[in-house]
């Protein structure tokens, strides 16, 4: 079932105005009246699991911010913004910074003619994307410090939010298949982990799973081939092989050298192929239908991929 994408807008010039917005976002706001005239104005995009908003406002103000139930980052584009978030630290935020709202946590803030794109997740989503990624259980994740490891590491966000921005914006983005929607939840949560500090880069030795025979992994390749065109997790698999994912993790490495993600984009990848294969290029299909029904949020990294695996580019198999 397609993933609808739903897009509004926002227009304010009163303190109370902003905060009622700002509020049925997730954060409940409490704003200072401005030092000069307000002028908001913000625009949303949104599924059930991930929003991204682009937000101006030509004031000087202060608020106090509840903290949100959702993993919020802020990259800011313009502007300048001081954030205290107690015991997290705090920052002042110019052009090019990117700022991590810790779910749960308070803040005040201070902001001067700003605008901040921000990308909103469910933090079960980041939690299932660092089991995957590093083993870690969902409910050891614990964000440490809003800030960037390094510059290097905050670029890359920013580069990121901007992709989910394009996605998610783009006039035929108005539905989003389940494996783009995955897709796309997946990348935007391993990119959190990786630029800000948290428990997975910190935590100590964890034993391995042991030995994990050949009838597990073949009851894991079973599962993909089967449900390739779904949009599966990792946990998934590993529960469909009777193990965990550490331990699927572990059997992929051993057996086949790579890892149950890589894998299962590699089966995509030969479906994609079939269908262009089989594909009439003189009907409707194209190139960025057949990625996007594999679950291939960029035609370009897609073409990319398919080039490195078949020797040719996807749409020389089309016009075969």
């Amino acid at each position: 079932m397609a993933v609808p994408v739903t897009r509004l807008s926002f227009t304010a010039d009163s303190a109370d105005e902003v905060a009622d917005i700002v509020t049925r976002h997730g954060m409940r706001t409490r704003l200072r009246r401005p030092q000069s005239g307000l002028d908001y104005v913000a625009d949303t995009v949104a599924t059930g699991s991930l929003g991204v908003d682009v937000a101006r406002c030509t004031a000087t103000f202060s608020a106090a911010v509840d903290g949100s139930a959702e993993l919020i980052v802020v990259t800011w584009l313009g502007g300048r913004a001081a954030l205290d978030f107690g015991r997290y630290g705090a920052t002042v935020a110019v052009e090019g910074h990117s700022t991590l709202y810790v779910p749960g946590a308070p803040s005040v803030v201070e902001m001067d003619d700003h605008v901040g794109l921000a990308v909103r997740l469910s933090p079960t989503e980041v939690g299932r994307a660092v089991e995957e990624l590093t083993g870690l259980a969902p409910e050891a994740l614990h964000f440490t410090s809003l800030s960037p490891v390094s510059a290097a590491r905050g670029r890359l966000w920013g580069v990121t939010a901007r992709m989910l921005w394009e996605e998610l914006a783009a006039p035929a983005a108005g539905v989003l298949t389940p494996l783009v929607h995955q897709e796309l939840i997946g990348t935007v949560a391993a990119a959190v982990v990786t630029a800000f500090p948290n428990t997975a880069m910190t935590r100590g030795y964890v034993p391995g799973p042991g030995y994990v025979g050949p009838a597990t992994l073949r009851r894991a390749l079973a599962y993909v081939d089967a449900h390739a065109s779904l949009p599966i997790t990792v946990a998934d698999v590993a529960e469909a092989a009777g193990v965990g994912p550490a331990a699927l993790r572990a059997a992929f490495r051993r057996h086949l050298d790579t890892t149950p993600s890589a894998h299962l984009r590699g089966v995509r990848l030969d479906a994609a192929h079939r269908d262009l294969v089989a594909a009439d290029p003189t009907a409707d299909a194209t190139v960025a239908s057949v990625a996007a029904r594999w679950g291939f949020v960029s035609p370009s990294r897609f073409a990319d991929s398919y080039r490195d695996r078949f020797g040719c580019a996807p749409g020389e198999t089309l016009g075969r």
